[in-house]
C-alpha cells in the first residue's frame, strides 16, 4: 500500500511543520478510523480503503516537497466505469477496479475524482441507487430491489436512498407508480 499511496512522493516523506491544524484532515482521520474499527462493512472494504487513501493523500499536502503530477488517461477510468455500469450490483473491490484500469488504487481514486468528482465507491452507490429506482418503478418488492441492486439488505438500501433523495424507497414507490 505504501507504494500505492506514495507514488510520486519524494523520499523521505517529511512534514512542513511538526504540528499543524487541518480540520479537513481531522474529518478524514475520523472517517478512516470509523471504517477501520467497524467489524461489519456491508459495502465491503472499498469505503475503508478509500477513507485511508484519502487521509494519506491529505497528509501529503503537508509534505515539504509536493509530489510530481501524473495525468491519468481518461480511457483508464472509462474501463473501470464500464465494469461498474455493466453490473452495478456486482461486488467489486478497489483492487479489482484498479487492475481493470491498470492503475494503483490511489491513482484510481484520484483519477475518478478528477474526471467525475466522485470516488469509485460513491459512483458505485449512485449506479446502484439508479438501478434500484428502475426496479421500484418496474414494481419489484423492496426487499428484492435491495438484493438485485447490490445492497446488503433493505435497510442498507433505505439508508442510501434517503441520503440521495430525502425519501424512503417505500415513499418513492408510492410516488413513482
Amino acid at each position: 500500500m505504501h507504494d500505492d499511496v506514495m507514488e510520486g512522493a519524494p523520499d523521505p516523506f517529511t512534514f512542513t511543520a511538526p504540528v499543524f491544524v487541518d480540520r479537513g484532515l481531522h474529518r478524514l482521520f475520523e472517517d478512516a478510523f470509523r471504517y477501520a474499527k467497524s467489524s461489519v462493512q456491508p459495502d465491503g472494504t472499498m469505503p475503508c480503503e478509500t477513507a485511508i487513501l484519502r487521509l494519506v493523500a491529505r497528509l501529503r499536502s503537508h509534505c515539504t516537497e509536493q509530489p510530481r503530477s501524473s495525468e491519468t488517461p481518461i480511457a483508464c477510468i472509462r474501463r473501470a466505469r464500464q465494469r461498474i455500469d455493466a453490473d452495478p450490483a456486482a461486488p467489486v473491490s478497489l483492487i479489482e477496479l484498479a487492475k481493470e484500469a491498470n492503475l494503483s488504487r490511489y491513482q484510481l481514486i484520484r483519477a475518478f475524482a478528477r474526471e467525475l468528482g466522485l470516488t469509485p465507491h460513491a459512483y458505485i452507490l449512485q449506479r446502484r441507487i439508479a438501478l434500484a429506482q428502475r426496479l421500484i418503478r418496474a414494481g419489484c418488492d423492496l426487499a428484492e430491489v435491495a438484493v438485485r441492486a447490490g445492497f446488503y439488505d433493505q435497510s442498507h438500501l433505505t439508508r442510501w436512498f434517503v441520503r440521495q433523495f430525502g425519501v424512503t424507497p417505500s415513499r418513492y414507490c408510492v410516488v413513482a407508480r
